[in-house]
């Protein structure tokens, strides 16, 4: 099933001929606060700005999905292909590859939505990352809704930081 939806919105891109979007709302909550340790490390760090084409502010926005649409739009999202984060090691230990996708969050700040392989969280979580701390850039709290636009095709959002 997951072959044959892959297939079918590369048609619909094609057929449709625009850059197509996806787009996920869900609340702001405190993580483990976890974020910044790993967005910190070398091995990522390097990847996001060589990949992603910024350097992110040392932590993730932490959005929880809310409704049945949402989950499933995440799912279709990680249907797409993605921006590869490779894995890596040091000598204390492994970091696990992760997936990108380019965003815009609150239709104002450009980023990256982390489908991230090993996490503590379930699937209703989403982990977005930026090149400004995005809680002071759009003045969230805890409780606050989050819209995400997620661009699928590669291509490079309009840049609004």
């Amino acid at each position: 099933m997951d072959e044959l939806r892959r297939v079918y919105l590369n048609l619909k891109t094609v057929m449709e001929g625009s850059t197509p979007t996806l787009k996920l709302e869900g609340t702001v909550f405190q993580g483990f606060q976890e974020g910044a340790y790993y967005v910190s490390q070398k091995g990522y760090r390097r990847q996001f700005v060589e990949k992603l084409g910024f350097d992110p502010y040392p932590g993730t926005l932490n959005i929880r999905l809310r409704s049945k649409v949402d989950f499933q739009t995440r799912k279709e999202l990680e249907a797409y292909p993605a921006i590869l984060i490779e894995g890596f090691g040091n000598e204390h230990r492994s970091f696990g590859p992760l997936r990108c996708y380019r965003v815009t969050i609150n239709g104002q700040v450009q980023g990256a939505l982390m489908a991230i392989q090993r996490t503590h969280y379930d699937s209703s979580v989403v982990e977005l990352i930026a090149p400004v701390k995005l809680r002071e850039k759009l003045n969230l709290k805890d409780g606050d809704k989050v819209v995400v636009e997620a661009f699928i095709s590669g291509e490079t959002p309009p840049h609004r930081t």
